[in-house]
């Protein structure tokens, strides 16, 4: 809630040195400058008693230009956050221009000769309602950052779980309106979220693409032409891993599958199984053999790891052709759940998007057939309909009249800053009146 303090002031500069204190030795109940000359009498101490109380109300009134002083300062450094939008500063801007008439009205009032204590008692009263509708105002505000940055928090945090589940399958291919200037809200927030994970995403599959492609080179450049680059295959090999194994393969089919065979099977050409071969194919049968358990698929290619396996272990002779289209189905498979998971990730994402939305909607027009309804009773028209000008955004109605927005959160709102500005808010609220809206 907002903390309003007192602020201290100079009292003595605002009411003169009448407002001391003092005491007349002819009669004791006297204060401040007066007529010595009072009576002891029932007249005369029914004066000094009203005289006293007058001063004791000018006291109270000047202790409450001290409060408005310290609404002032607390208010003006308020404004100066950039997490308000343009409506929470409309608001806030209207209790400070309320804040400084009161206080000038009550400056002149205590500048006066004449002063009555019903005139400070009823000032008093519009310092209290003032003072009340402050406090309120100033808590809505609060409330509202506080929730826009909450949002903000839980829509990153959700995105960034988005972010996380694609990126464990890497490696596989509101309504119509003005905008307020420097508004923000919980729903850019998001989007901007959005728009980074969707990047780091994109920028991850760029980046194991790359590692994949320099990978391929190296193998095909050591298994190509006359003898093998024994050294460069081998140390190739090693850098395959869960996250870029598919990819591999993936970039050795589209570009040399059609001519060379499967990566295993030319591997195996250049490699006997004799020769190195199998350590090179138990490598990569062993990543595979992690992402698949990974994902959560490892017992459904049980057959094909057992084939593999069981070749690699042979006693004598590897079945070459056998160990590489088991490898194959192996691949495809773990590409395509990769796939699978990947998609679901965007059904999920675009699913609470899409519920989010409509969630949205329905609460926009919850708000704007309440604009229209209080419209309607506050004008005793049951035919008002609101201007195509009103609009609804950031959770606020907003209107555009002669370049400047005007924000409110219901009707009564709105329609009080524009008639504030000097308009009429039945020529700019209602639909089909006069409308000069730019």
């Amino acid at each position: 809630m907002l903390n309003f303090g007192l602020s201290n002031l100079n009292l003595s500069s605002i009411v003169g040195p009448q407002s001391l204190i003092l005491t007349h030795q002819q009669n004791p109940l006297l204060i401040g400058e007066m007529s010595p000359m009072f009576p002891t009498n029932n007249q005369g101490l029914q004066e000094a008693a009203e005289w006293g109380a007058l001063l004791m109300d000018k006291q109270k009134l000047i202790n409450q230009v001290g409060y408005l002083a310290g609404f002032d300062s607390q208010i003006k450094s308020f404004l100066k956050s950039d997490k308000l939008d343009e409506s929470q500063k409309q608001r806030l801007q209207d209790v400070l221009d309320q804040v400084k008439a009161l206080k000038e009205k009550a400056q002149k009032m205590l500048a006066k000769q004449d002063l009555k204590s019903e005139e400070i008692e009823a000032l008093l009263g519009e310092i209290e309602e003032l003072k009340e509708n402050a406090s309120e105002v100033g808590k809505e505000v609060l409330e509202e950052v506080q929730a826009a940055a909450e949002e903000a928090e839980a829509d990153g945090a959700g995105d960034a779980d988005d972010a996380d589940g694609t990126d464990d399958a890497d490696g596989v291919d509101g309504t119509d309106g003005t905008a307020a200037t420097g508004a923000t809200g919980a729903s850019d927030g998001a989007e901007a979220a959005d728009a980074t994970a969707d990047e780091q995403t994109a920028n991850s599959n760029t980046q194991i693409k790359d590692e994949a492609a320099g990978i391929v080179g190296l193998i095909y450049d050591a298994v190509d032409g006359f003898g093998t680059k024994n050294e460069q295959l081998k140390n190739t090999i090693k850098q395959i891993n869960k996250n870029n194994i598919v990819a591999v393969f993936d970039i050795w089919n589209e570009n040399y599958k059609n001519e060379e065979g499967t990566l295993v099977s030319r591997i195996y050409d250049d490699e006997p199984w004799y020769n190195g071969g199998n350590d090179y194919v138990k490598h990569m049968v062993d990543v595979f053999e992690e992402k698949a358990k990974e994902l959560g698929i490892y017992s459904k290619l049980i057959k094909e790891f057992t084939i593999v396996n069981s070749e690699l272990n042979a006693f004598w002779n590897t079945d070459n052709g056998k160990v590489a289209a088991a490898m194959e189905t192996i691949y495809k498979t773990i590409k395509n759940t990769e796939a699978k998971k990947v998609q679901s990730i965007k059904d999920a994402k675009a699913k609470k998007e899409a519920e989010k939305a409509e969630e949205e909607a329905k609460k926009i027009q919850e708000q704007k057939n309440q604009f229209r309804d209080d419209m309607r009773e506050i004008l005793g028209d049951d035919k008002a309909e609101i201007s195509e000008n009103v609009k609804y955004e950031n959770k606020k109605f907003v209107i555009r009249i002669n370049g400047k927005n005007y924000y409110g959160k219901d009707y009564l709102e709105l329609a009080n800053a524009i008639e504030k500005a000097g308009y009429d808010p039945v020529q700019y609220l209602k639909q089909k009146a006069l409308n000069k809206a730019a």
